[in-house]
């Protein structure tokens, strides 16, 4: 009987949400020829100033052996904010502001939008 937790940052919607459970349940049932019935899909949020200790540290980093799809990139990331400190711990703004600027990079935002590198 799978059961899949998709953990995520806060604000998509529930119309995202729901999509994203039917997609996984139809997948769970093609690939591994389960019913509907017995699937189940689970949503849960995560703010990104929590993302290192309640997700990557216990289920990304400390159970790669586990991983069947590895964020390769994002371990990156999450390697550099752990050791400059997460955003909301970081001891003054200009340390919050840059370490979420290496994070905005590494997801593929727009780095000239930030107010302090702005050009």
């Amino acid at each position: 009987m799978p059961h899949v937790i998709v953990k995520l940052w806060p604000g998509k919607s529930e119309q995202q949400k729901n999509r994203l459970a039917e997609a996984i349940t139809k997948n769970v049932m093609d690939i591994l020829h389960y019913g509907e019935e017995s699937v189940s899909v689970a949503m849960e949020e995560v703010r990104p100033q929590d993302w290192i200790e309640k997700v990557y540290k216990p289920d990304i980093k400390g159970n790669l052996d586990k991983l069947y799809k590895k964020p390769d990139t994002m371990r990156r990331t999450f390697d550099f904010i752990a050791k400059n400190r997460d955003m909301e711990g970081a001891k003054n703004e200009s340390t919050r502001r840059h370490a979420h600027l290496a994070f905005s990079v590494r997801l593929g935002r727009i780095a000239r939008s930030h107010r302090c590198c702005a050009s």
